[in-house]
């Protein structure tokens, strides 16, 4: 098995070049070195790196986690060995540590690590009070250890100056936390956190006394207390991570909070009692005084991390990987980009994953470690095979205002189906609609035309114009899938009483940073996939889980019943957004089944333009807002806990998710959605009122009918 051994190293050659000349004698044919030089000022990291043959990787951004997650990135082999750039490796150190690997049940393997001297006092204070030593007997860890302070704070475990990792248990946890480790301000701790979450993921680490490497401790009082305040500070940042992403683990790191404080009075109390081998209480009292700092610290790290990532968050090709292959096949990867991987089963998607491989050819063995958990459907469930005297007739309908390049993609995506349609209608939303009445005849679709702005008064024309039994509606920025159509179809004729079918959408592309927010931050337009049915009012809470306005579909006389679309919500109106959510509600209000159908997907292109997650953060809490105030508004207080528990619940708990917990989400986004749904009802009272100022009357129907109450026989006044 291959191996990299990855030596990360910030601005320090002479340590580096004394690394180096340790290491490359024991490179062989199933290894390589790989030098990351985490944002250096200087080429002397490069030049070091071809005197001995590595491959070398310059990171722009400053970080020990930050540099180790480019090494697994840029890393060949399954699995990655960690060196610092100021430890010597032993001699046979390599030999020790594939030898490690050869049980294939090992993911994790760290190696006993020495000072190389001690010379100063502050050598020895360090080396009392924080040594890396492990101790002299090899030993096992897993996830039910009954250990001190395990596994939520596994020192037991070793170090990161001298750890390897499978390749697998970063695709299946993730990397490193870089708002941990030297160069942030939390100071350290990545080892100790990647060490904990992979042993509550189940996996096995061992540390082996054979795989031995010794440290240079640093020499002077000052960089000792500058280290003092750092281990300080990890200690509380890692417990404070714990807090907020482990709820079930509060108890113990309450616990573990409480034993460190009385460790460290311990050592005050040694000191002053004169026992010869105790730390200085100044060191002692740094130590304390970075427990204090940790939490602050590492929500700053966390910001931090979070904003050097977006800043350079590389683009991700999306890549579909068919399960059903007995082998699977290699993936090649020629940019530098990261990939999105689609895993599906014929023709229903089951799961995506980001995995980092720029450059890199994805082997048949990652993606079969990637998918061998994944669960495969019951090949009966949303098949498409039916009688053909059973399908009903569908009518397509595609709303679209001044996108005339993305209308060409998705109607020429509708191509193939064709012929199958009913109907393909497209409403225009513009006032100049000449173009698009172009691109329509081009593709053989019915053209209207709707002068008046706003999706829903688009939706409800081209509803009054569909004839057939189903109508479905696709953004204009969408591209539906080959089986798009035999699978809709197939879910109706299967479930004949059913009003509505929504299905998943996909991202067809993360190229900017603002498609990788929106789809990583705010969730995007996906809805999991997992099938499900939902059951008349009882269920009316779940329908914002139904799906989104870009893929759905529902029987005409449904829609017919209710009123059609509110055109007081979704662009166009001062709600900006929710009317996909509203006729859902509606919808099940009224006693109508619905189904979200994850197989029934399509390709979604996010926005590109910059500030466009923010944009869309608060269109969507606007609108949802505006959906419940409505339905509030007409005597159902099962929206009005809704809309309290979206003002009071919700939304905070995203605020603080931002601050402590997600990678992506960050809190200007969090608060962008929280503050425009505060505005929520009035915009809906505002949209309601342009509606009656212009009388609008659509086709056969008008907005001012009422929708169906909630037992479903007798009206709701609006």
């Amino acid at each position: 098995m291959f191996l990299t051994i990855a030596v990360c190293t910030r601005d320090r050659p002479t340590q580096l070049q004394r690394c180096l000349a340790t290491l490359q004698p024991q490179i062989n044919k199933q290894s390589e070195l790989l030098v990351v030089a985490s944002a250096p000022t200087s080429d002397a990291e490069l030049h070091l790196a071809r005197e001995v043959g590595a491959r070398f990787v310059r990171e722009v951004r400053p970080g020990l986690d930050v540099a180790r997650n480019t090494a697994v990135r840029h890393a060949k082999g399954e699995i990655i060995a960690f060196i610092d750039d100021d430890v010597l490796v032993g001699e046979n150190w390599l030999t020790a540590l594939q030898a490690a690997f050869a049980d294939e049940t090992v993911d994790c393997v760290t190696g006993r690590v020495l000072p190389t001297g001690l010379d100063t006092p502050a050598q020895r204070h360090f080396e009392a009070r924080f040594s890396f030593d492990r101790g002299p007997h090899p030993d096992r860890f897993t996830k039910n250890d009954q250990r001190s302070w395990f596994p939520i704070h596994p020192y037991h475990l070793g170090t990161g100056c001298n750890m390897a990792f499978q390749r697998r248990v970063f695709d299946r946890i993730g990397l490193f936390d870089e708002a941990l480790d030297a160069g942030m301000p939390t100071g350290g701790g990545g080892d100790l956190d990647i060490f904990r979450r992979l042993l509550l993921a189940g996996f096995t680490a061992v540390y082996d006394p054979t795989l031995l490497v010794y440290h240079e401790h640093r020499p002077t009082a000052a960089a000792t207390r500058q280290q003092f305040l750092a281990y300080g500070k990890t200690f509380t940042a890692l417990m404070s991570k714990v807090w907020f992403e482990e709820p079930t683990l509060k108890g113990q790191v309450s616990r573990l909070c409480r034993q460190q404080a009385v460790l460290l009075l311990r050592h005050v109390w040694q000191r002053l009692t004169n026992r010869p081998d105790s730390v200085p209480l100044g060191l002692t009292f740094l130590e304390a005084a970075g427990n204090f700092l940790g939490p602050w610290a590492y929500l700053q790290a966390r910001y931090r991390a979070k904003t050097g990532q977006q800043q350079n968050w590389p683009a991700a090709e999306v890549t579909t990987v068919d399960c059903d292959h007995k082998t699977l096949t290699d993936i090649p990867n020629p940019t530098k980009n990261d990939l999105l991987l689609v895993f599906k089963a014929g023709k229903r998607p089951l799961e995506t994953k980001y995995l980092h491989a720029p450059g890199e050819i994805v082997s048949q063995h990652r993606l079969q470690q990637l998918s061998k958990n994944l669960e495969l459907p019951d090949s009966s469930a949303g098949g498409s095979e039916q009688n053909e005297q059973t399908t009903p007739s569908l009518a397509v309908i595609v709303c679209t205002r001044h996108r005339p390049d993305a209308l060409r993609a998705c109607l020429s995506s509708l191509v193939g189906i064709r012929p199958f349609l009913t109907q393909l209608i497209v409403v225009d939303n513009s006032a100049n609609p000449t173009q698009t009445a172009v691109i329509a005849a081009e593709f053989d679709a019915q053209f209207l035309h709707e002068p008046r702005p706003g999706l829903c008064r688009a939706r409800n024309r081209g509803l009054a114009a569909a004839q057939a039994e189903v109508v479905a509606y696709l953004d204009d920025d969408v591209v539906v899938t080959a089986d798009w159509l035999a699978t809709l179809t197939a879910v109706y004729a299967q479930n004949k009483t059913v009003a509505g079918v929504m299905g998943l959408v996909l991202p067809a592309e993360l190229e900017t940073v603002e498609q990788q927010l929106f789809e990583q931050a705010l969730g995007g337009l996906g809805r999991g996939f997992a099938r499900r049915q939902f059951l008349g009012a009882a269920e009316r809470q779940e329908a914002p889980q139904l799906g989104v306005g870009a893929n759905m579909s529902f029987r005409r006389r449904a829609l017919q019943k209710i009123g059609g679309f509110d055109e007081a919500l979704d662009p166009g109106s001062p709600a900006q957004a929710g009317g996909d959510i509203d006729i859902f509600y509606r919808l099940l209000q009224a006693g109508e089944s619905l189904i979200y159908e994850p197989a029934v997907f399509v390709w979604h292109r996010h926005q590109r333009e910059a500030g466009a997650a923010r944009r869309l953060s608060a269109a969507y809490g606007r609108g949802t807002a505006a959906a419940y105030a409505k339905w509030g508004m007409q005597g159902d207080w099962t929206a009005v806990r809704m809309l309290l528990g979206l003002w009071l619940r919700y939304y905070p708990q995203q605020l603080w998710t931002a601050l402590t917990r997600s990678d992506c989400l960050t809190p200007a986004l969090a608060w962008a959605g929280w503050r425009a749904s505060w505005r929520g009802p009035w915009a809906y009272w505002q949209g309601r009122r342009q509606l009656r100022r212009t009388s609008a009357q659509v086709g056969q129907f008008t907005l001012k009918q009422p929708m169906a109450a909630r037992n479903g026989g007798e009206p709701l006044g609006r």
